[in-house]
């Protein structure tokens, strides 16, 4: 399911009615925390890129970065996972594409270090 909105207080019954991802472009409207306690209870997938509205405008390499970490550590390893989403139309968020690149390169290298380690070689 997709929301552009702020469905927070209607989340958990959907979960409840069977939707088991959710894609949303800001998911800073909901909070990192609050989107992964609902994997707690639940396996349930977050499809999202670094917040559209609030980080990627920060045009703050650094910052982007770091929340493109945060979304992995905090919903990537629960249950149902994370996947991650390019917002494909930077002209209408005012927005140069290497912003998106700062972040979908660290999902990638980050993810990689998380995913394959080679003391244990799992993946």
């Amino acid at each position: 399911m997709h929301s552009c909105g702020n469905i927070g207080a209607i989340i958990p019954h959907l979960i409840d009615a069977g939707v088991d991802l959710f894609q949303f472009d800001q998911p800073e409207l909901h909070g990192l925390d609050t989107l992964a306690s609902y994997q707690k209870h639940a396996k349930i997938t977050f499809w999202s890129p670094v917040d559209i509205q609030t980080t990627l405008q920060t045009r703050d390499e650094k910052l982007i970065r770091s929340k493109a970490r945060e979304i992995l550590d905090k919903l990537w390893h629960a249950k149902g996972g994370f996947v991650v989403w390019y917002y494909d139309d930077n002209p209408s968020i005012g927005l140069d594409p290497k912003w998106q690149e700062y972040a979908c390169q660290e999902f990638v290298s980050y993810g990689i270090q998380e995913t394959y380690k080679p003391d244990n070689k799992t993946m």
